[in-house]
């Protein structure tokens, strides 16, 4: 019965111990995220909400973006928002990648996707998702409903 005692006396030490490392790693944790808290920011001049693109046709990113610290990159994908029935499959488009620098960043023209609207695809409406991060990790997420024919 000795044998058990003993046990039982480590095991709650350890557990103690335990404890109290992970109330103060989520304490230090906590307190290096309390320096860059802010998101950047975007003003998305195209693709506009709601904006009509025809099968054959590109789309562009014009965008200011701006952030206290710094800019990191800029991820760009599109999904149908329309169930999948028909003839043509919708278009899924690899994520575009853009890579930011500086606390200010203009991307003006930029071709989205690689190239033209295949003509094979769905005919639908589709949600652009802009995700834009910051050099700390901080996110924003923009997203624009658009129409292609």
């Amino acid at each position: 019965m000795k044998t058990d005692m003993n046990t039982n006396k480590y095991g709650y030490g350890t557990s103690l111990l335990l404890i109290l490392l992970i109330i103060f790693g989520s304490f230090f944790a906590s307190c290096e995220k309390e320096g860059d808290v802010e998101s950047p920011i975007a003003q998305i001049d195209a693709p506009e909400i709601g904006q009509k693109y025809y099968r054959g046709g590109v789309i562009y990113l014009n965008t200011l973006i701006t952030d206290n610290e710094g800019l990191d990159r800029c991820e760009v994908s599109m999904a149908s928002t329309k169930s999948t029935f028909g003839w043509d499959d919708p278009w899924e488009p690899e994520t575009d990648v853009i890579m930011l620098s500086g606390t200010e960043h203009h991307i003006e023209e930029h071709l989205l996707f690689n190239g033209p609207i295949p003509f094979e695809v769905m005919s639908a409406p589709y949600v652009i998702n802009i995700r834009i991060y910051d050099v700390n990790g901080n996110m924003t997420h923009y997203s624009r409903n658009i129409e292609i024919e």
